[in-house]
C-alpha cells in the first residue's frame, strides 16, 4: 500500500489495511518485533508493588517478563528465565519474593537486583564467575506512577521523549496521576488482532449504533465524529451548520449514565480543563489515557496472538474519595465497563468478518481519519509501501 501522509477528515475514501495483516502469523511476528519488543509499554501501577520483593509477571508477544521491588524501593524488570539451563524463574503471575529469586529447578539464587548470588551443588571450577550470569535485564522507567517497559533499552529514547511525543507531558501535568489510586481493575482477552481494537479506538462512526449511552451524554458521537479539532468538525464539508459542540450535553458531567457526578473535580485543574469535559491520551502501540473532571481512565493493550489481545482497563481517583463518594464511584465504574463490553463484543465482530473469501481490504470514509492516521502510521513503521 502507498503511504501517504496523516490528514484530519479525509477528503475521499482511501482503502484500509489488507485482512492478512489482521491473522497472519508471519506478519504477527514481524509487528511484535517492530511495535512491542522495541517501545515503551505500559505494565502497571508503582503502588501494586508496594514492598520489598513484591512481583508481577508480564507477557509480551511470548517473552516472561518479571518486574520486582527491591531494596531501597527501586524497581527493576528482568526475563523471567534463569542463566542457568533456561527455566522460568516462578511460574505465578504475581507474589512476593522472601529476600532473593531462587530457581526452581537447579536453586540458583539471584537478589533482587537480578545479580547471581548463590549456585547450590555446583561442583567449583575456575572459568566460572557468578558476576558474568546475572538475570537479562529489561527497560524499566516510571512516570506518575505508572511502569513503563522497553525489552530493548539499548536502542530506545528515553521513556520521557515519549511522553512528550505523546502529549502525556506535560498536557496531564494537573490530574497528578501519581497521588491517584485505581478503584476499579479489569481484565479482558478478545478474539481479534490488536489493531482493531486501536481502529474502533480510533473512529467514532460506530458510536451510534454501538454506544447508545454514550451518544446521550456526548452528541458529537451521536454525528458519529470524534473530537478531534473542532475548527475541522465545524469545517467538515458534509455538515457545515449542524455539527454539535464537542463535550458533555448541557447538565453532564461526567461518564455515567445520567451525566452526574458527586465526585469533586481534581483540583489542581483549570477551568478549561473542567469545562472541556474529557480528554484523551494515546502512547502507542499500548497505551490509551482519558483523564476526565473527576477520574482517569488507564487502558493497556497487549497481544496475545494474531487474533486474540489482552485488554486491561484502571480507573483512578482521589485517594479521597473512597468512602465518602462510593456511588459516584459505582456509577462511573458501571458505565464504563458497559462502553467496554460494547466495543469488545463489536472488535469480536469486526474480526470474524475477515475471513470472508470475498473481502480483501475495507474502505475508510471521511470520519474515519482517525483510522487512516493510525493505519499509515502502522504501515511507516513496518517500512511496507
Amino acid at each position: 500500500m502507498e503511504v501517504k501522509e496523516p490528514s484530519h477528515m479525509l477528503e475521499k475514501t482511501e482503502q484500509s489495511l489488507p485482512k492478512q495483516l489482521y491473522f497472519d502469523v508471519e506478519h504477527f511476528e514481524k509487528e511484535l518485533d517492530v511495535f512491542w519488543f522495541r517501545k515503551w509499554l505500559y505494565v502497571c501501577r508503582s503502588e501494586t508493588l508496594e514492598k520489598s520483593g513484591d512481583y508481577q509477571v508480564f507477557e509480551i508477544g511470548g517473552q516472561s517478563i518479571v518486574i520486582v521491588r527491591g531494596k531501597g524501593d527501586k524497581l527493576s524488570a528482568f526475563h523471567n528465565t534463569c542463566r542457568h539451563r533456561g527455566s522460568i524463574l516462578t511460574t505465578e503471575s504475581k507474589g512476593c519474593f522472601k529476600g532473593c529469586i531462587t530457581c526452581p529447578y537447579h536453586a540458583w539464587t539471584y537478589d533482587l537486583d537480578g545479580q547471581l548470588i548463590g549456585t547450590p551443588h555446583k561442583l567449583q571450577c575456575d572459568d566460572f564467575n557468578k558476576e558474568d550470569y546475572s538475570l537479562f535485564h529489561v527497560g524499566i522507567e516510571q512516570w506518575e506512577g505508572c511502569v513503563f517497559v522497553n525489552l530493548n533499552p539499548e536502542q530506545a529514547p528515553a521513556l520521557r521523549e515519549v511522553l512528550e511525543g505523546s502529549s502525556l507531558l506535560p498536557e496531564l501535568n494537573n490530574w497528578n496521576l501519581r497521588d491517584l489510586r485505581s478503584e476499579y481493575y479489569s481484565q479482558m482477552t478478545l478474539n481479534c488482532n490488536w489493531k482493531i481494537f486501536w481502529e474502533n479506538f480510533s473512529e467514532c462512526f460506530h458510536c451510534p449504533g454501538v454506544h447508545p449511552e454514550f451518544c446521550d451524554i456526548v452528541p458529537i458521537y451521536g454525528r458519529g465524529l470524534l473530537d478531534e479539532d473542532p475548527a475541522v468538525l465545524k469545517n467538515h464539508k458534509s455538515s457545515p451548520r449542524h455539527l454539535p459542540e464537542p463535550g458533555f450535553r448541557p447538565g453532564a458531567v461526567s461518564w455515567t449514565l445520567d451525566g452526574q457526578s458527586d465526585i469533586p473535580a481534581f483540583p489542581d485543574l483549570t477551568e478549561e480543563e473542567k469545562s472541556a469535559g474529557f480528554h484523551y491520551f494515546t502512547m502507542r502501540p499500548g497505551f490509551i489515557v482519558e483523564a476526565l473532571r473527576d477520574c482517569v481512565v488507564l487502558t493497556r493493550i497487549l497481544p496475545l496472538g494474531p487474533e486474540k489481545t489482552e485488554i486491561i482497563m484502571e480507573i483512578l481517583f482521589s485517594q479521597s474519595v473512597p468512602g465518602k463518594h462510593d456511588d459516584g464511584i459505582k456509577k462511573i465504574n458501571e458505565f464504563l465497563e458497559l462502553v467496554m463490553l460494547q466495543d469488545c463484543r463489536i472488535c469480536e465482530i469486526n474480526q470474524k468478518g475477515l475471513r470472508s473469501n470475498r473481502f480483501t481490504n475495507g474502505v475508510l470514509v471521511p470520519q474515519e481519519y482517525g483510522v487512516h492516521e493510525f493505519q499509515q502510521w502502522i504501515l511507516r513503521e513496518l517500512g511496507e509501501g
